[in-house]
């Protein structure tokens, strides 16, 4: 296939995926493509709907679960303008969508502004914590997001007002409905750079103490349920540390699914079911994924 102007970048064919995972699982993309900026990025996806293909918007990997087959269509990544982060008077913060949540906390933390400290701890990037609210250590990007500039599902650019977002926990209107999250304008509060490098390094240090660091992980596998915490409810459950195949519950934090080695998408399906079954066959609970699963139709 031959791609449109204005894409002068050149497409990967069959590029390997789970490199760009956080679990480091995942076959090949048919496609992948890196726009930087709005107008490749509509070219992208004008080209992959009159081809008639399938397309993911593919962020840094973390909370992502890629199918070990691979997949069809066009796996997009966000490069170039996408990555900038400009600091704003007033304590205002842009950045683009593929700017990485760090990088954010790094920048805000320089510049005397508190608010991002959560940020340090999460390896994503600003379009999917947009996307799914991202939050840890009782911070949440609701908090501080002040507007956003959003691609809609109908083609439209359009900023959206933080009420638009339809905000919930772990999910806004951006994830219900689909969209693309371009960039976002954030409001921060004056601190000093010491005070806040102290709590994010007592941030760093409670996430070691308490998250696996030894085999690759998605993240929280599942969302806490209302009142629960989804880790010690599999915990009681006496699921800690099982494995199915090359995949198991962290005995460390069994809210954490680990990849051991070699898993595949049936064994992490495998544990999905098993573990919803019974959270709700035996506590009554609705056990809902945070982690995405994407897999061919």
């Amino acid at each position: 296939m031959t791609l449109p102007p204005p894409l002068a970048l050149p497409p990967q064919v069959a590029c390997p995926l789970a490199g760009k995972t956080s679990f480091k699982m995942g076959g090949a993309a048919e496609w992948l493509l890196q726009p930087s900026n709005l107008d490749e990025l509509q070219a992208c996806l004008a080209w992959a709907q009159a081809v008639g293909l399938p397309w993911w918007l593919l962020g840094r990997g973390t909370n992502l679960l890629i199918s070990d087959v691979g997949l069809q269509g066009v796996v997009i990544k966000l490069a170039g303008d996408f990555t900038q982060i400009r600091l704003l008077p007033k304590g205002q913060l842009q950045a683009g969508a593929a700017a990485g949540d760090a990088a954010l906390a790094k920048a805000a933390r320089q510049a005397g502004w508190a608010g991002l400290e959560f940020l340090s701890t999460i390896p994503g990037s600003l379009g999917g914590a947009v996307k799914m609210n991202a939050g840890a250590h009782g911070g949440e990007l609701s908090q501080v997001l002040r507007e956003a500039v959003v691609l809609t599902p109908q083609g439209q650019v359009e900023t959206w007002q933080a009420a638009d977002l339809g905000w919930g926990y772990r999910t806004s209107r951006l994830r219900r409905e689909g969209g693309v999250c371009l960039q976002a304008l954030l409001q921060l509060q004056p601190s000093e750079e010491a005070a806040i490098a102290a709590v994010e390094a007592n941030l760093k240090q409670k996430r070691q103490e308490t998250q696996p660091q030894d085999f690759p992980n998605c993240g929280s596998l599942f969302q806490n349920p209302p009142g629960l915490a989804a880790g010690r409810l599999l915990d009681e459950l006496g699921f800690r540390g099982q494995a199915w195949g090359q995949v198991r519950l962290s005995p460390r934090h069994a809210n954490f699914l680990e990849n051991l080695g070699n898993a595949k998408l049936v064994e992490v399906e495998a544990a999905v079911k098993e573990l919803q079954t019974a959270a709700r066959s035996q506590r009554g609970v609705e056990l809902v994924l945070e982690a995405e699963i994407w897999k061919n139709p």
